[in-house]
């Protein structure tokens, strides 16, 4: 398996070659962990503020609703994806990513977005378009050429999968500015079914390995046993096979619902989980919080397979289970993990962020239950504050660590 562990004075190295001296520059995740956690707690208080009616968005380039969903999926999710995959490519291939130069342009672009989407005028939407294309051209390539030059075949899907989120991305945008905004909706949705092909890929391979080198340190004998081939080989394709059908749902009526790819994928994430030792987690911050992510992607593939049979169950209140129970507090978790493990400092986290991980499930308890009883404001309000709580904890404690040298 591909460890996301760096050597010893890898940063320190990559720092020198450059001649860029701060800490902050010196690997992909520290500046996009941080600016996508800023930028989500921001970008939730202006949503809470557009819903309530104390911020105008007369000037915003997009719909509010699909601003929404662009911002929490593609400048957080994405840009935490982002610098996950450019660090994790080193250690695949043992090739340098992003130069200190680079990075601070790749922070720069990503800046310029934000602001634009508050201050351009429609007729030049164009020019917005663009840049959110620069700035994934720009990850994509530096994520494929080592890929590609050192021929490291089992990570050529993350490409296509990066590739198929850009052009989602792209597809949203100009179908909004051009006014299908149903579509451009529905192409968001479709990116939170990609992400979640996402998790089954880096989680499958991460999550388990995680939990034994955990469960090790901390004295926990587990048994030598992993989830079957089959159903390793089964579930991306169940995935995929959910994915095309929701989004081509829009077009057509299909034979087979795509509720029912929904509802099968799920049962197979549960089954998958079975074998990765959940019941021996439950005293370690680090592994609880990525089994419990990963059950919450699960039970939202359920909730969102059953809307299609019963009316009951809103796509929208499971859509936001996976989103904030498992996209939001899987990055919170990996984050937490990645960030202490490539500064040298040993994998156990502060109480604040084992807190901050109760606030997530909170977050997104409050938000299905109080959807459920129709309480719609109080779950938005809740939840995004939770949300808030969460992430400002993260920045609070790790600010110091990522702008600080690698411990030895």
């Amino acid at each position: 398996m591909s460890k996301l562990v760096m050597p010893n004075g890898a940063e320190n190295l990559h720092v020198a070659q450059t001649g860029w001296d701060h800490p902050l520059l010196s690997m992909a995740f520290r500046p996009l962990f941080l600016m996508a956690s800023f930028g989500s707690i921001a970008a939730l208080a202006v949503w809470l503020g557009v819903l309530f009616g104390g911020v105008s968005h007369a000037r915003l380039l997009l719909t509010p609703v699909v601003w929404h969903g662009h911002e929490m999926i593609f400048a957080f999710a994405a840009t935490v994806a982002a610098g996950f995959l450019l660090t994790a490519v080193q250690t695949w291939t043992g090739q340098k990513t992003l130069a200190a130069p680079h990075l601070l342009g790749l922070i720069f672009l990503w800046c310029i977005i934000r602001i634009s989407f508050w201050s351009v005028e429609a007729e030049q939407a164009f020019l917005v378009i663009i840049l959110q294309v620069l700035w994934w051209g720009w990850v994509i390539v530096q994520f494929a050429r080592p890929i590609i030059e050192t021929k490291n075949r089992r990570n050529y899907v993350f490409i296509g999968l990066l590739t198929v989120l850009m052009l989602a991305n792209l597809a949203a945008l100009i179908a909004d500015v051009s006014g299908y905004v149903g579509f451009a909706l529905h192409i968001m949705r479709t990116c939170v079914l990609l992400f979640t092909i996402l998790i089954a890929l880096l989680g499958g391979r991460v999550i388990p390995f995680f939990t034994r080198s955990g469960c090790a340190r901390e004295g926990i004998v587990l048994e030598d046993k992993s989830a079957p081939k089959w159903l390793e080989r089964l579930l991306p394709w169940v995935a995929l096979a959910g994915t095309v059908s929701f989004f081509m749902s829009y077009f057509f009526t299909l034979t087979v619902s795509a509720g029912v790819w929904l509802l099968l994928v799920g049962c197979l994430h549960l089954a998958r989980m079975v074998f990765w030792y959940p019941h021996k987690v439950m005293s370690i911050p680090l592994l609880w919080s990525l089994h419990l992510a990963y059950l919450l992607l699960a039970v939202g593939l359920i909730l969102l397979g059953s809307s299609y049979f019963h009316s009951y169950f809103s796509f929208s209140t499971g859509l936001h289970v996976i989103t904030l129970g498992s996209i939001g507090l899987m990055i919170l978790s990996m984050m937490s993990r990645v960030s202490l493990g490539h500064t040298g400092r040993a994998l156990v986290v502060r109480g604040a962020i084992s807190l901050g991980f109760m606030w997530m499930l909170m977050a997104t308890l409050s938000r299905f239950f109080l959807s459920v009883l129709n309480l719609h404001p109080a779950a938005w309000v809740v939840s995004a504050c939770l949300w808030g709580v969460a992430f400002t904890m993260f920045c609070v404690v790790y600010l110091p660590i990522l702008t600080q040298p690698r411990q030895s």
